[in-house]
């Protein structure tokens, strides 16, 4: 049997969007095989102008229309378990593939605002879609216009959504149940992003752009080191001593108006200045190792251009240099971030020829799909997760398997998980903490105690998922090592996440998501005035979080198929590189200009030249709303958008009617709860209900024994 989770699927990917690309990488990493369908002049959009890294691992048809190539295009279709499309960038192969859809097949399609968005609203690129959900407005400095990355964290995003959402309406097939649509928005994989954000705003707090810093720490910025730069991130007045020591300013911490963490926010700027002086006369080596030795979070920033040079990534294998048959060039591509111990991911070992692979598509079979006949329950519906999680990566992965149907069981210490007293909140609970962990049933252990311990092991008795993000080796220290669990277990599907991996040459470092941001690409990917600058969004908790359903999602239907659990070592910083491929092999990225309109900024998808004569056409620009100045450029044909902010987008009622926040009342209180942004047409995922107070499930847990009674469930996804 092939050693990899999804070896008996067939992927046919059409789709001209990089998410689209992104989730066949996904599947074909996994074992899948990825059919992709090239037009015969490819269109210069983005994911055709990263071919070599998009396409690695992957099979090519070239297709130019008629005869051989469409008798050859229906076979793969007819072949294809999974059909993958962009409805909203059209095209004469996708209108074919649409038109001879079999029952059967799951269909994944991936489009800006939904399928049914106006004409003027489709096919919108990675930039514009930052502007409009808000993102590029939380990304950048307050004193300048918001910031679109070059990272297109959006559309890879949607296509790990997308790839969890495949995945999900398979179990349904599976289990003989319909075949179904499977439909993801770039507009809710925003929203979605910005779960640091709503909180404040819904907590009556305005939300801003801050760069690099932390509006509740500092020092905590980038910084300019002798030969390049240093992300630093200290939240505590004990961090701050050690770092006045290695700075040789031991006075700084112990007297005068620096002091206290509260008194340095307020004098950020000369904080900043003393980092500054100190680090600017040593190497990034030197200070990385310094402030680590300290206990300092820190990490150089990496340029995209010296990924290779990274230990880790070498250590972890997620770079990896391809002939690439196109360009007659070798061409670096990301290897699989999925590290499992029994179906590790399958990295890349070659970029296909373009139609370099009709003779293995006129070998496929037909599938033939029995019809359904179960009335189908949630796609996760029977399975018990636990989760060990907090702030996002864990919790997030947790959340969307309860929108799927699971149990989830979140086992808190006795004190609660950190962020359920974040400010702002509402009865002594954070909004962060509620939007984090809907549909979840609290349960409150102290692993240190011996009867505590109990219960957990008898929870992993009845359990399917185990999903953490404690330090490494936190677990292996309670007795809990990854044999063990499989001991316990052997259904077992455990995912352990952690900054650089449990196999890492970083053991321990803290993995705060701006260090991962720094240490990926993504800050030197998005430039303020030169300065290697973090997204606003948490873009490596998230994508870290993303990565974990994925997985989870594919080694369930593995164990399914051979009744085998397995461990997972996934790191942040896999993920986050990952994610960044599209900008390693020289690609030029999407033009964009920030231009002001009366009520804020709008961002322009053009050259400098093409906006400033496109603004010129339309009379009285400076004084139009964003509004009718983007849609002013829209009607030359200039792709434009309204830089949108944190406030407008949480309050619009369209992001309420298509369920990406819904409203939802526990104890008395209203919660705003985000949706999944993936929708299943026949089992639809829901929101589940706020989480209770801390320790809610443990009068109920404590009886639980290997047959796994479940725990009631106040928290059931409401479709």
């Amino acid at each position: 049997m092939d050693n990899t989770a999804l070896a008996d699927l067939v992927v046919l990917e059409i789709g001209d969007r990089r998410a689209c690309a992104a989730c066949g990488l996904l599947f074909a990493q996994a074992g899948a095989e990825v059919i992709v369908v090239e037009p015969d002049n490819a269109p210069q959009r983005d994911k055709w102008r990263s071919r070599a890294t998009l396409f690695a691992g992957k099979r090519s048809l070239l297709w130019r229309g008629g005869g051989e190539d469409d008798e050859l295009l229906a076979r793969a279709l007819a072949a294809a378990d999974i059909v993958l499309l962009s409805s909203d960038i059209d095209s004469a192969a996708g209108r074919m593939v649409r038109a001879r859809l079999r029952e059967g097949q799951i269909v994944c399609d991936i489009t800006a605002f939904g399928p049914d968005a106006p004409s003027d609203h489709r096919g919108w690129s990675e930039k514009l879609m930052q502007a409009i959900t808000g993102v590029a407005d939380v990304t950048g400095l307050p004193e300048l216009p918001p910031t679109a990355s070059d990272v297109a964290a959006l559309e890879f995003h949607a296509g790990l959504y997308a790839a969890a959402g495949v995945l999900a309406a398979l179990r349904v097939r599976r289990r003989n149940g319909p075949a179904q649509r499977v439909d993801v928005s770039l507009y809710a994989c925003g929203i979605n992003a910005l779960a640091t954000y709503l909180p404040l705003h819904y907590g009556g707090k305005a939300t801003k752009r801050a760069g690099n810093r932390h509006p509740m720490a500092a020092p905590w910025n980038a910084y300019k080191a002798r030969d390049g730069w240093v992300l630093l991130c200290s939240a505590k007045d004990e961090h701050w001593v050690k770092l006045c020591d290695l700075m040789g300013r031991p006075e700084l911490a112990r007297e005068g108006p620096l002091v206290k963490l509260a008194d340095r926010i307020t004098r950020v700027d000369e904080v900043d200045a003393a980092v500054n002086q100190w680090m600017d006369a040593i190497s990034v080596e030197d200070s990385v190792e310094r402030l680590n030795k300290g206990d300092i979070a820190s990490g150089p920033i990496l340029e995209i251009a010296k990924l290779e040079q990274d230990e880790n990534i070498a250590h972890r294998r997620m770079a990896v240099r391809l002939h690439d048959p196109v360009s007659g060039k070798d061409a670096l591509v990301a290897g699989a971030p999925l590290k499992a111990s029994r179906t590790p991911g399958r990295s890349p070992t070659a970029i296909p020829a373009p139609d370099g692979d009709r003779d293995f598509i006129e070998a496929l079979t037909p599938r033939r799909h029995l019809s359904p006949m179960a009335a189908p329950d949630l796609p996760c519906a029977g399975l018990r997760v636990i989760e060990i999680g907090q702030y996002t990566t864990a919790p997030l992965a947790a959340r969307q398997l309860a929108s799927l149907g699971a149990e989830v069981i979140k086992i808190e210490p006795p004190t609660g998980e950190a962020s359920r007293a974040w400010p702002p909140h509402q009865a002594g609970t954070g909004y962060f903490f509620a939007m984090s962990n809907s549909g979840k049933r609290s349960v409150a252990l102290d692993l240190r105690a011996s009867e505590d311990r109990e219960i957990f092991r008898r929870l992993i008795e009845s359990a399917d998922v185990l999903v953490e993000n404690m330090k490494p080796g936190s677990l292996t220290r309670l007795g809990f090592a990854p044999d063990e669990l499989e001991r316990i277990n052997p259904r077992l599907v455990y995912c352990g996440i952690s900054g650089f991996g449990a196999s890492s040459v970083h053991p321990g470092r803290p993995a705060f998501d701006t260090v991962v941001q720094a240490m990926s690409g993504i800050m030197d990917l998005t430039r303020v005035q030169g300065v290697p600058t973090k997204l606003g969004v948490s873009a490596g908790d998230i994508t870290g979080g993303l990565f974990a359903l994925f997985a989870i999602l594919a080694l369930l239907d593995y164990r399914d198929r051979t009744g085998l659990g397995q461990s997972i070592d996934l790191a942040m910083q896999d993920a986050a590189v990952w994610m960044t491929q599209t900008n390693w092999n020289g690609e030029r990225s999407e033009p964009l200009e920030m231009v002001a309109g009366a009520d804020g900024y709008v961002a322009i998808a053009a050259s400098a030249d093409d906006v400033a004569a496109a603004v010129a056409k339309v009379e009285n620009a400076p004084a139009l709303s964003r509004d009718a100045l983007a849609s002013a450029l829209r009607a030359q044909g200039v792709p434009a958008a309204p830089v949108r902010s944190v406030a407008e987008v949480a309050d619009d009622p369209e992001t309420f009617a298509a369920g990406i926040i819904a409203w939802r009342e526990a104890d008395g209180l209203r919660w705003p709860l985000l949706g999944p942004p993936f929708q299943l047409s026949q089992t639809p995922a829901g929101v589940g209900a706020p989480i209770g107070p801390l320790g809610e499930g443990n009068r109920e847990v404590a009886v639980i024994g290997a047959q796994g009674a479940a725990l009631a469930q106040p928290n059931a996804a409401i479709a």
